[in-house]
């Protein structure tokens, strides 16, 4: 019990004096005032647009190729709910990351929120 204690003080110890520091590198995000960057922008939309339209449709032809009803159970006795927490992870991990790309491409801080909780939103009601 003690080598355990110790194992996870210690650990805990290290991890939080670790640091990590970039130095040199860029913001990747634009000035407020530079505006939208037209190249940027078009790219993020066209590679967001191929890029949802593959996912559904490789999850269509190999996920969901049985035509079942809506349905509701209880899966506490096999998955204890991790699905939920996919689903949430997902959508945040496809929220941030579409955000990150609207904001590279110069939309603004507001428009990209929106933008990536929207599209995060379409990913997860699709499926």
């Amino acid at each position: 019990m003690c080598r355990l204690t110790c194992l996870i003080l210690l650990v805990s110890l290290h991890l939080r004096s670790a640091r990590a520091q970039v130095v040199g590198l860029p913001d990747p995000t634009p000035p407020a005032d530079t505006g939208i960057h037209q190249g940027r922008f078009i790219g993020v939309v066209a590679g967001t647009a191929i890029v949802y339209a593959l996912t559904t449709y490789f999850l269509g032809k190999t996920w969901y190729t049985k035509r079942v009803p809506f349905h509701s159970f209880d899966d506490n006795g096999e998955w204890l709910q991790m699905d939920k927490v996919g689903h949430a992870t997902t959508a945040y991990a496809i929220g941030r990351g579409e955000y990150e790309l609207f904001r590279w491409s110069g939309v603004n801080e507001r428009a990209s929120v929106l933008t990536g909780g929207l599209i995060a939103l379409l990913y997860q009601t699709t499926i």
